[in-house]
């Protein structure tokens, strides 16, 4: 069985549900998170065992970007005889926005375009020398673009559509999921998507401006409450008024990743995502 080496992100939704994740996508091979988590051994009869701490260490919660690639970098570095036995580098990251082109209106696009490409290129190029490695060597980065909510919306019923109701924080009867699930989705795909619903991973720039799609997401559910409050129905009503009913990335996002089937978000999201997923598939 191939050895991965794992840096993902430092965030609650990555930090405890990214390895279940990859597993789904390709279960044939040894995924090993080196960040954000730490790992500390305890003693226990017959020896020693690892046991993972889901808290986010101080020095990587919130990584991200320069700073993701700093620390990985940093990190081949000063394990050298530990990261002999990987097989394969895959890091994690949120997009953000961080790639554009400018069209002929002015206006920012979130964009796949050369200045992404020689910025992958780099990364390769620098862990592979890091690493002492071949050309070859298998460097995966793995971009949620714009966030790991464009693969929670991929895939509705796993996701919003599901943990809401009985069988996950039980928020919700079934009869208000189901009434929830109908009608929250397309008030996102109206109010948070709009001209994005066709590519969500393209998502985050109106009028030059970039928004954060879990950001719209949080206050969306907050304003599709009050609407249900101010209905007169009593369904609609309470749960309008369920004080559960919330989006955290920190409480709901790393359940909704666990749930979600990457087959879904690979149909949803064809332009970042599709191609990484193949290339774990292959490894």
């Amino acid at each position: 069985m191939k050895n991965v080496a794992c840096f993902f992100t430092g965030g609650y939704t990555e930090s405890n549900s990214m390895l279940s994740f990859l597993s789904k996508i390709n279960d044939k091979l040894n995924f090993n998170q080196l960040c954000p988590n730490k790992t500390k051994r305890r003693k226990v009869r017959g020896g020693v065992e690892s046991v993972t701490e889901r808290n986010l260490m101080d020095n990587v919660s919130g990584l991200t970007g320069a700073g993701l690639t700093k620390y990985v970098y940093k990190y081949l570095e000063d394990y050298q005889a530990e990261i002999v036995n990987y097989d394969a580098v895959i890091i994690e990251d949120d997009l953000d926005g961080s790639f554009f082109d400018i069209g002929s209106d002015g206006l920012k696009k979130s964009a796949k375009n050369a200045e992404f490409m020689n910025h992958c290129d780099q990364i390769r190029k620098n862990i592979i020398q890091r690493m002492g490695k071949g050309p070859d060597f298998p460097v995966i980065l793995f971009y949620a673009a714009p966030e790991i909510e464009s693969w929670i919306l991929s895939d509705w019923n796993n996701s919003f559509g599901y943990i809401y109701g009985p069988k996950e924080f039980q928020y919700l009867t079934s009869d208000e999921n189901r009434y929830f699930s109908a009608r929250f989705q397309p008030y996102v795909k109206e109010n948070v998507l709009g001209e994005y619903n066709t590519c969500i991973e393209k998502y985050g720039y109106f009028d030059n401006q970039y928004y954060k799609l879990s950001d719209k997401l949080i206050t969306s559910l907050q304003q599709f409450k009050v609407l249900l409050s101010d209905n007169n129905e009593e369904l609609p009503k309470a749960i309008g008024q369920n004080q559960g009913l919330l989006y955290s990335k920190k409480i709901h996002g790393d359940k909704m990743l666990l749930h979600i089937f990457p087959e879904k978000v690979k149909e949803k999201c064809p332009l970042y995502f599709s191609e990484t997923f193949d290339a774990i598939k292959n490894l």
